[in-house]
């Protein structure tokens, strides 16, 4: 039995030029939505084999389309074909299930490679379930107590090699952080190194559950310009997710996202980034700083 594809995008030119693409690979039976509501309704009294979603258009975007068709418990692989291209964005496609990513304008041989990946054996595709913060946090968490001084802390931050550490009470409850950039007040005020970091900490601490979905997760951090972001339990600190965990996780899947990443970069919030282009190999960012 051959393959069954659901195109969903307001553009009549794409959907034709993915509509060749997928005769190449011997794929004819297709049916063509134009606006976010109309695809549900076809979803609704019908399935398929591979999605194709854009992000924006009339109606219903794609990103919720998704989230609807996982939702549902549907493991109907999803490839986004979108202008979109930050990488906040790219984070939350991930967190709401979505199997591949292709960034318009897009050359025709790589949308043609990842359609026949899509359209091919389903085991060769990664689970498309939506992932959480559990999935991806670091549980072993370098963290300290109020007490400590600043010298003390700002000696572990260099020991460790991180740039930033959670602050926590007696009984492992989250109370506060302290980062490197509060720390360099030391270098004006050496008299500072001895004084317990409580005086310095941040107290209103942004965390996260367990539970909360990775989109959530880059959402947080995207909103409140922060690289990291405590993970708690009734208050009690079990992890923390950085930006290097959300990226490792991208890296771990290549299989079914390979070179899809292209962002938008913002110095604000990720000071070592650089510029990409559409598409970026995966492995490029296992190396980069957190």
């Amino acid at each position: 039995m051959g393959k069954r594809v659901l195109i969903v995008d307001d553009d009549k030119l794409v959907r034709c030029l993915i509509i060749d693409t997928l005769e190449t690979l011997g794929i004819d039976d297709v049916v063509e939505a134009e606006t976010g509501d109309q695809c549900l309704d076809i979803l609704a009294d019908d399935s398929f084999d591979a999605i194709l979603l854009d992000w924006y258009m009339p109606g219903t975007k794609g990103i919720d389309i998704a989230r609807i068709v996982r939702t549902g418990g549907s493991t109907t692989p999803i490839l986004m074909v979108t202008g979109e291209s930050k990488e906040a964005c790219v984070l939350e496609a991930i967190g709401a299930g979505i199997t591949d990513y292709l960034v318009k304008p897009f050359d025709h041989a790589v949308l043609a490679e990842k359609l026949a990946h899509l359209c091919g054996d389903p085991s060769d595709l990664r689970d498309p379930m939506v992932y959480r913060a559990r999935s991806v946090m670091t549980e072993n968490v370098i963290s300290i107590t109020p007490e400590v001084t600043v010298g003390q802390a700002i000696e572990m931050l260099l020991g460790h090699s991180i740039s930033g550490m959670p602050i926590v009470d007696d009984e492992n409850r989250l109370v506060g952080i302290i980062t490197e950039f509060q720390l360099m007040r030391a270098i004006s005020r050496p008299d500072l190194k001895n004084d317990p970091v409580s005086g310095m900490m941040t107290t209103d601490v942004i965390s996260v559950t367990e539970d909360t979905i990775l989109s959530d997760v880059a959402g947080v951090m995207e909103a409140n310009r922060i690289r990291r972001v405590p993970v708690v339990r009734n208050g009690e600190l079990v992890g923390i997710v950085a930006r290097r965990d959300l990226l490792r996780y991208i890296m771990q899947n290549e299989g079914a996202l390979r070179e899809f990443l292209a962002s938008t970069r913002d110095d604000d919030q990720t000071d070592d980034d650089d510029d990409q282009t559409n598409t970026v190999d995966v492995d490029a960012y296992a190396a980069s700083p957190a």
